[in-house]
């Protein structure tokens, strides 16, 4: 199962320009880390992700590291951007005012596509995500938007009560 973040213009509605994020660990991001940020769109992360590895690496030479620690701190840092690489993308979407739309889960990239854009037509207009009740407490549990796809809401077809 695949869940992928939707993420809309803050500005505008426009279905057209929905990105979607996939959740999980990036081997793109694992081999590439800086340059698969920069090419998505991550400019300020993969430009200080890079200047912070080169800064490191120069930093552990100028200490005397030997090659095997030299590659095992790129292996650390790869990893780390492999896992936390989509992430920052978000970050990065967010930095440039888009907004998060929704959750979408399933197995089939075209199948959770179609899914989405059949649930933001058929929503009112400017209702792509349910609206966050206000916090009851100092302290409240983030709340997720609405999930679509396998995860029915309580009120829909097929719930029990």
């Amino acid at each position: 199962m695949a869940r992928y973040t939707v993420h809309m213009p803050g500005d505008t509605d426009a279905l057209e320009r929905a990105v979607f994020v996939r959740d999980g660990f990036s081997f793109a991001a694992f081999f590439a880390g800086p340059f698969w940020l920069i090419g998505k769109g991550a400019w300020i992360s993969g430009l200080i992700v890079l200047a912070g590895m080169i800064g490191f690496l120069m930093g552990i030479a100028a200490l005397g590291a030997t090659s095997g620690i030299v590659f095992g701190a790129l292996a650390l840092i790869a990893l780390l951007l492999g896992f936390e690489g989509v992430s920052l993308r978000r970050w990065e979407l967010a930095r440039r005012g888009w907004r998060e739309a929704g959750i979408v889960v399933g197995t089939d990239v075209d199948a959770l596509e179609r899914r989405f854009f059949e649930h933001a037509l058929n929503a009112s207009p400017g209702e792509t995500a349910p609206a966050r009740p206000a916090p009851a407490s100092p302290n409240p549990l983030p709340v997720q938007p609405q999930v679509l796809g396998l995860f029915p809401s309580a009120d829909g077809p097929g719930s029990r009560r």
